[in-house]
């Protein structure tokens, strides 16, 4: 009779085991992987996402978190195609057209058997609720903020705590910040009272860019004072207004990735206007820099780049 309740008990408590969710060789639970959400994403009702472990099968349908997550070795299966900015050349994953006007082809990511889907919040009411119905996990980025410093450093640091926590990747990312903030406030030093105009080509016509747009909030975070004080990102560009603003440095971003194009198409607009752009000290002085279109369209860890970039052409000029 002893013998029979010992069996007993031992079955029950392999049941139990099972039950509870423990490693059935080793009998130790394990723990499930969560994905948790910066406090702006929970302040909109979303919850942690609880996986029974990492995901390994990781499907993106949206531009803006797809660097990070490849810079966190998050096993990427489907991505959306590069637009200006180009993807990593060891990103080696299947691309998907992703409209911004009609519908997401679905099917076709469902095929490649996604464990875990990330979306944009704004892809929450279609995309989202009909995956979830189906019982695959998804996971919202913020999609809404402006693509200043601060916000996409909190995008950034949010991802890594959530698909890499205590890694090693967290830890480089962190100390990459870390490193760029101390090299500005260097920079700061060594200048003042600096005025900045940004222009960027939009077609066959010029924007301007404040400190609110990508491009902008790089060179605030350098200490430079943009000549146009609104923050709302970018605005069709005024020669009237932009002349008044006397700007120590002119920054023209080109609508190609490719430097000498941008350049000749700077010289075009030079030259169509030769006598307003020579009235200006910078361009006198030679403090002009011109970048490619890829540093104002800025993804995640693409940031560093683009902070290089700016670093080395300011060098390049006598900064």
């Amino acid at each position: 009779m002893k013998k029979i309740l010992l069996l007993i008990v031992f079955f029950l408590s392999i049941y139990c085991a099972f039950a509870l969710g423990v490693n059935e060789n080793t009998l130790e639970y394990e723990e499930p992987y969560i994905l948790s959400y910066p406090e702006n994403m929970k302040e909109r009702g979303l919850e942690d996402v609880v996986l029974p472990d990492s995901p390994k099968r990781v499907a993106v349908l949206l531009t803006k978190p797809v660097r990070t997550l490849h810079a966190l070795k998050v096993p990427l299966i489907a991505i959306p195609t590069a637009g200006a900015l180009p993807w990593p050349d060891d990103l080696n994953v299947k691309e998907f057209v992703i409209p911004y006007d009609k519908e997401i082809n679905i099917e076709s990511i469902l095929l490649l058997e996604p464990d875990l889907v990330v979306l944009g919040d704004y892809q929450y009411n279609t995309y989202g609720q009909l995956l979830s119905q189906m019982g695959i996990p998804v996971y919202y980025v913020d999609n809404s903020t402006p693509f200043t410093y601060e916000n996409i450093k909190n995008e950034v640091l949010s991802l890594a705590d959530s698909f890499d926590p205590d890694g090693e990747e967290n830890r480089r990312i962190r100390e990459s910040f870390a490193l760029y903030e101390e090299r500005a406030e260097d920079f700061k030093k060594r200048i003042e009272d600096q005025r900045v105009l940004i222009i960027q080509q939009q077609g066959n016509g010029l924007s301007y860019q404040t400190e609110g747009g990508t491009v902008g909030s790089a060179f605030k975070m350098l200490g430079f004072n943009n000549c146009y004080d609104a923050s709302s990102g970018i605005g069709p560009f005024s020669y009237e207004k932009a002349l008044d603003g006397d700007p120590d440095l002119i920054v023209y971003v080109g609508s190609s990735n490719s430097r000498e194009e941008n350049r000749m198409m700077f010289n075009e607009e030079l030259m169509s206007n030769k006598e307003y752009w020579n009235s200006f000290d910078a361009v006198k002085s030679g403090k002009v820099i011109i970048l490619e279109n890829m540093h104002s369209v800025v993804h995640g860890v693409s940031i560093f780049e683009q902070q290089e970039a700016i670093l080395a052409a300011l060098k390049d000029i006598g900064y």
